[in-house]
């Protein structure tokens, strides 16, 4: 599943590089966020893989040890 997330991010990143290559890049101020949002994506989409730890996915309260009462 992380897998895929990271495809789908990765292609996301992709597709705003080449819109903001394309032409968005003259757009004042929506242009530069079009090639951050392509560099945030590819970042996340590289580091989303090469977690391994399980906790990630769970919810919070059953990463945490309490005392049992």
């Amino acid at each position: 599943m992380r897998l895929v997330f990271a495809t789908t991010l990765a292609a996301s990143g992709y597709i705003h590089a080449q819109l903001y290559i394309d032409g968005y890049r003259i757009i004042h101020v929506n242009g530069p966020l079009f090639l951050l949002q392509a560099g945030v994506a590819f970042a996340v989409a590289t580091a989303v893989p090469r977690r391994d730890q399980p906790s990630a996915t769970r919810p919070l309260h059953l990463c945490t040890s309490a005392p049992d009462r």
